[in-house]
């Protein structure tokens, strides 16, 4: 099941138009958890929405963010800190199909592989790949 969207505001739109954010929808900064310690036992759905690990905002390749609704969890730690996860519980995390959360997964280690490609010995590198690739790590 596809998680619900609702455009929040479009960055285009807000220059053009004149639209800004309310009060009420500026991102809070008092009380703001700094580390996950702060947040492990905090409220549930996560209030933070302006926190990188929130689930409930997608944000469009143009810029245009999107409120999803029928998530069933808010924070990405959350799921992490369960521990390893299937491809379908990681799709019905972020609302994308099984496919689409191996597509993610690849494009990751793909993105991994590039950052650590120079810093890593030969013999670093074999068995970093060995580790990727059965799903050692």
């Amino acid at each position: 099941m596809k998680a619900a969207t609702r455009t929040v505001i479009s960055p285009s739109l807000s220059a053009r138009n004149g639209v800004h954010l309310g009060p009420e929808r500026r991102p809070m900064a008092v009380g703001k958890p700094q580390t996950r310690a702060d947040c492990v036992d905090g409220p549930r759905p996560c209030p933070w929405v302006a926190c990188r690990h929130h689930l409930g905002l997608s944000v469009s390749k143009v810029g245009t963010v999107h409120q999803v609704h029928g998530r069933r969890e808010s924070c990405s730690l959350d799921i992490a800190a369960r521990g390893p996860a299937t491809l379908e519980v990681c799709g019905s995390a972020l609302a994308v199909t099984r496919a689409r959360a191996h597509q993610v997964l690849n494009d990751g280690l793909a993105a991994l592989r590039a950052t650590l490609a120079d810093k890593l010995t030969p013999e670093e590198a074999r068995h970093l790949d060995v580790l990727l690739e059965t799903g050692g790590v």
